[in-house]
């Protein structure tokens, strides 16, 4: 037979040896010993412990009374590790709710209305409109209100323009329902809009960007990675071209920029490079590239490569002719007869790898030539104010030369990222001695268990945590700043739950799954999440109005009230003496019918006439 008795009920000792390990038996065996104790149950034992006498002690009796003195005003370390002076009232209260309800007592309890608003507007505004107005109407003018700053904040206005016209809107619905004040400063004072909301809807600004700075916004579109994981030597060439900021002297006297041609191999991050100097003004032209591709494709440590990467310009469209010469290589990725050639989206420049080499290379190794003058043309380089630099001191065939031996300096240079320390050239060498062979790790999943709450940045609706980055189909259509992430603190993990501001659920992030370079399932994913953003926006959009700025400017503007001046202290009068010398207005013939060149002869002769009567009266 077996009784089920409270743990309350039993000795001291005995509760303290039940209580706590029964709440680590469901705990997996490799996770207790890890775990930390958690808050409440550092406070319980903090308190038996410092209260033991105390708690020996009969309720309502002198014995306790005097403990009880004996602790007041003495300060303790408590189960934070903070100083903290015992109060005799804050003592009573522990051990009422102790001996009440046990240790459950000393924990903390939330707010049951936590996370949610509990005001209308503001406090100000809802103790004026307190009796006046009822909770149906209250919630209707705070439901305008906030769609209101909304549609501010889409309209593109800034916070204290926002805070201002939102102010006024909220003034006049005020009146017109009734509540009057006895001052306008008053008005103003209850009619103030609270920070608070117009923060939680800063993240419309995001729809203002999409549809005036469209470039802005796409650069914050979802993106996917792309690694080199597996490919060899030339299986994938990115081409384009590019300005190289050096000065050169022309034959005929003036001077200009050489253009590159670069072709990247994505693999070992190796350049072939190109150099065309236009002795006129112009482009690079088809053959200029055509000439460049050939010379890449017989040297022996490059060659022909399998798939090129190019841009749409006019000047990559000898690319086309190339696909079927590439088409007898061995396909890498989908079916024989697949395209060669890939065409980069226009303006898309962050998907060419080339795009940053060319941005590096000139910033660590081009700019130590004779003759740099950097990116900005109307604010060139100068060694000296007012000075432009010097051309560089050769002709073309000189700076090719200067040139390979930059590039043969970038090659036996050790790099980050893809090539995990090794130099362009060192990554070729271990390709040409031993190949390579790709090894994929699929951690299991571990469920979160033990997380804590941070804040991260949304960039580009994913977040960076623990050195990877996160997603999930709710990030996509997040536009606000900042989510809450609760990262597990004692074992790996692959999932991460995410919670909005208020503590609602979110979403469950992954991490971001990495595509090789050419596989169409990377281009899929993400026009995938781009659709799903861009709906989110535009539904964002017909949810909110339309708000016309200018003309809530105006309207401010006339409502204000007109300052009426003083009267003029005195007047300013001319003397007799000087009365002779006044200005003499020259006369004003048609404007539409003499020409600017007479209108111009006219003033000037009318000038000499004046000039001519003052020197007769001197």
């Amino acid at each position: 037979m077996s009784y089920e008795v409270s743990a309350f009920s039993l000795p001291r000792s005995l509760q303290d040896q039940s209580i706590e390990p029964a709440r680590l038996e469901d705990k997996p065996a490799g996770l207790a010993k890890h775990s930390s104790p958690s808050e409440f149950s550092r406070k319980v034992t903090w308190f038996r412990r410092t209260f033991e006498e105390l708690l020996e002690t009969e309720p309502r009796s002198a014995e306790r009374g005097r403990v009880i003195a004996q602790l007041q005003g003495h300060t303790v370390i408590d189960w934070s590790g903070t100083p903290i002076v015992l109060k005799r009232r804050t003592i009573y209260t522990w051990i009422k709710l102790y001996e009440a309800v046990g240790p459950v007592g000393l924990k903390r309890t939330k707010r049951s209305d936590r996370g949610k608003s509990r005001c209308f507007v503001s406090r100000e505004w809802d103790r004026a409109a307190l009796a006046r107005i009822d909770d149906a109407t209250k919630a209707e003018i705070a439901d305008g209100l906030r769609q209101q700053v909304r549609g501010l904040i889409k309209g593109g206005a800034t916070g204290k323009t926002v805070a201002v016209l939102a102010s006024e809107y909220l003034k006049t619905v005020t009146v017109a329902n009734g509540i009057r004040l006895e001052t306008p400063a008053e008005l103003d004072r209850i009619c103030k809009v609270p920070r608070a909301l117009i923060r939680s809807e800063q993240h419309l600004k995001k729809v203002y960007r999409h549809k005036k700075d469209r470039k802005a916004s796409d650069d914050d579109r979802p993106r996917v990675k792309r690694v080199i994981t597996g490919m060899q030597p030339m299986d994938c060439v990115v081409m384009d071209v590019h300005h190289v900021n050096v000065l050169l002297k022309r034959e005929n006297g003036t001077t200009g920029t050489p253009k590159l041609l670069g072709f990247m191999d994505i693999a070992t991050r190796r350049v072939w490079c190109e150099l065309v100097f236009l002795e006129t003004k112009g482009g690079v032209r088809n053959a200029d590239v055509i000439e460049a591709f050939v010379a890449m494709a017989q040297h022996s440590a490059f060659g022909l490569p399998k798939t090129l990467y190019c841009d749409n310009g006019k000047e990559y469209l000898f690319a086309d002719f190339l696909d079927d010469a590439m088409q007898l290589l061995v396909p890498i990725v989908g079916k024989p007869g697949k395209s060669r050639v890939i065409r980069a989206l226009p303006y898309n420049a962050s998907a060419k790898p080339i795009e940053a080499w060319f941005g590096h290379f000139e910033q660590q190794f081009l700019k130590t030539c004779p003759g740099y003058i950097g990116d900005d043309r109307m604010n060139p380089k100068r060694p000296a104010l007012g000075r432009l630099a010097a051309p560089f001191n050769g002709d073309f065939i000189a700076f090719k030369r200067v040139l390979n031996g930059l590039l043969r300096a970038y090659e036996v240079m050790p790099q980050s990222g893809a090539l995990k320390g090794l130099s362009p050239r060192q990554s070729f060498e271990a390709h040409v001695r031993q190949g390579w062979a790709a090894t994929v790790i699929d951690p299991d999943r571990l469920n979160t268990v033990f997380t804590k709450p941070e804040t991260r940045k949304v960039r580009q609706h994913g977040i960076s945590v623990g050195g990877r980055r996160w997603s999930c189909d709710e990030l996509d259509v997040w536009f606000h700043d900042t989510i809450t992430v609760h990262i597990p603190q004692y074992h790996g993990y692959n999932t991460l739950r995410l919670t909005k501001q208020d503590g609602s659920f979110l979403g469950i992030a992954h991490p971001e799954e990495e595509f090789a370079f050419f596989d169409p399932r990377g281009a899929r994913r993400s026009a995938e999440r781009n659709t799903r953003r861009n709906k989110a926006l535009r539904e964002a959009d017909r949810s909110t109005p339309d708000i016309d700025i200018g003309a809530e400017l105006v309207k401010l503007a006339q409502h204000a009230p007109e300052v009426v001046p003083n009267v003029p202290r005195g007047t300013l009068t001319v003397t007799q003496e000087l009365e002779h010398q006044r200005v003499l207005r020259p006369e004003h013939g048609d404007p539409c019918s003499e020409s600017e060149d007479e209108r111009d002869r006219r003033e000037i002769a009318a000038g000499r006439d004046v000039f001519i009567r003052k020197i007769g009266r001197t």
